[in-house]
């Protein structure tokens, strides 16, 4: 699977091609209306209360990533169950480790 990350820029010592795994912890990542074109496609699976926050599992091609956002952020609090999304993180929130 390769997603469209054309955007993420990542200085690491790999040769070109090589096969990575990302590793992007719950609650740094956050959802958007799909609207800018940029992000990651996704589609809210579930969405589940937790009082002061919101949990989401959101797939995104073959896998579903976990997303947890502050309860009173307005976007994630509008979200339902099949909306489509678009996943976004900060560039240095993500772990990136060589594919064994």
């Amino acid at each position: 699977w390769r997603p469209a990350l054309d955007s993420l820029q990542l200085s690491l010592d790999l040769p070109e091609g090589a096969r990575v795994t990302l590793m992007l912890r719950p609650h740094r990542l956050r959802l958007a209306l799909p609207t800018s074109g940029d992000g990651l496609p996704g589609r809210v699976r579930r969405a589940t209360y937790l009082g002061d926050l919101l949990q989401y599992e959101v797939s995104a091609g073959p896998v579903t990533l976990v997303v947890e956002q502050p309860n009173n952020d307005e976007t994630a609090s509008d979200l339902r169950e099949g909306d489509e999304v678009s996943v976004h993180w900060r560039t240095d929130d993500a772990l990136v480790f060589e594919a064994e």
